[in-house]
């Protein structure tokens, strides 16, 4: 969790370049940041008295500057919520917390429920927590609802685009015993049939949006298997899904960019 990382040039020994990670109790962290706490986390109305659990450092500096960047983060819990910052050297560009539900609008939730019906098939759990983060640096803020113990829809607006995900995040890649096994998953995923992922996809997105998928050209995301997506030809806008061995589709993004 903590390493020092230099790279130096093998002639001259000149630094070319520095990473470094530490990690330490939240309480530690300088107190020019925690004196920021209370006020960063009302700024979004969330709970101001949530308590420091543990921070870390990132370092890092290139041949040629005058002084290393670095980005700290601080992650925040008590019994009712959670909630991080995040700074870069001394500035505040990033902060999360739990919020009350009255805080978002009742639309997003009655949508939030009938996406993760259309995801799943069955009635939506009830809603157990909303996080609401405000990126700076992305010039972007985000709402996730969680709802039961595997669903969370998430909505980020930004400047530069818009998305909405919908996402069972208890599926994932299974748990196998033997490297061969998880070759012949990956490869199954890889080699699935462009019209099985659509066929799947298409009702539930149809039923979530509204849209239909016949005018979309698909494109297998090869880095990230299991991922495929669904792209307008003369319009930006796209659709990601993800899908599993057996065709279920189990996240679905759609993008305004």
């Amino acid at each position: 969790s903590e390493y020092a990382k230099m790279w130096l040039d093998g002639k001259t020994g000149a630094l070319v370049e520095a990473d470094m990670r530490s990690e330490m109790p939240g309480n530690e962290l300088e107190h020019r940041f925690l004196r920021q706490v209370p006020g960063l986390l009302k700024g979004i109305n969330s709970d101001p008295t949530l308590k420091p659990i543990s921070a870390r450092r990132y370092v890092k500096m290139k041949q040629g500057q005058e002084k290393p960047v670095w980005f700290t983060t601080l992650f925040l819990e008590n019994g009712k919520g959670s909630g991080s910052i995040e700074w870069t050297r001394d500035e505040a560009v990033s902060v999360s917390g739990t919020v009350s539900s009255d805080t978002v609008s009742t639309d997003l939730i009655t949508n939030a429920r009938s996406s993760i019906e259309a995801l799943s098939g069955e009635p939506a759990p009830a809603l157990k927590s909303v996080t609401f983060t405000q990126n700076d640096k992305q010039l972007e803020e985000t709402t996730d609802l969680y709802f039961g113990d595997r669903y969370v829809v998430s909505r980020v607006g930004g400047r530069f685009s818009n998305e909405y995900t919908v996402m069972d995040f208890q599926r994932g890649v299974p748990e196998l015993k033997t490297g061969e096994e998880y070759e012949l998953y990956f490869e199954k995923l890889s080699n699935m049939d462009e019209e099985i992922i659509r066929q799947n996809a298409a009702p539930i997105i149809r039923k979530m949006f509204d849209i239909d998928l016949d005018k979309y050209v698909f494109e297998r995301d090869t880095k990230n298997i299991g991922m495929a997506t669904f792209r307008l030809e003369e319009m930006a806008n796209m659709i990601q899904v993800r899908y599993e061995e057996d065709a279920r589709i189990t996240m679905i993004t759609i993008s305004d960019l």
